[in-house]
This record gives C-alpha cells, structure tokens and sequence, in this order.
C-alpha cells in the first residue's frame, strides 16, 4: 500500500524481487614482480621501480628491493583476480 509520505524503496536485484545482498569488496591476490639485475651495476641511489597500468604509470611509487642481495628485485603488489595489467620495469637512472 502507497503512504502519504515520499518513501525511498531498497534497491533490489535485477531479475528478482530480493534486496540485493551487500557484497563485500573483491579479494585482492599478492602478485611479486621480479627482476634479475644479477649481471648489472645497480645505483643504490636510483632501484629498479615498477609501474602499470594497476597504479596510472606513476613512476616512483613501487621501488623493487634485493633483500636477499643476490641480484634479483622484486615488488609485490595487490591485484584484483583476473584483471589485466600492462607493466614496466625501470632500472638505469635518468631512463624512463
């Protein structure tokens, strides 16, 4: 029955008559990134850097670390199961 007051109905889902459940946000994965930089000289001043599609192409935000100093950096970034990312390694000072 229609009210005499303006009234704000649920949303419900398309195909049904049930108020669409709240869904949580998607589970992201950890996906790492590495790079052999074994047989090159890497300027401490200046680490190999990621960046994608996934953060805009914003250069500086996700530098790579050799924690294990064996010449292999690596990154690991949460995505989203599925996705599609176009990425780029950079590594030599000054270069894009």
């Amino acid at each position: 029955m229609v009210g005499d007051t303006d009234t704000s109905l649920d949303p419900v889902c398309f195909g049904s008559c049930a108020i669409c459940p709240d869904e949580p946000p998607p589970a992201t994965v950890d996906v790492t990134f590495r790079l052999n930089m074994d047989k090159e000289t890497v300027d401490a001043a200046c680490p190999p850097q990621l960046f994608g599609t996934f953060n805009g192409w914003t250069v500086g935000e996700l530098v790579m670390s050799d924690e294990l100093a064996t010449g292999v950096w690596s990154v690991t970034v949460p995505l989203l199961p599925g996705e599609v990312h176009e990425v780029r390694q950079r590594a030599l000072h000054g270069l894009p």
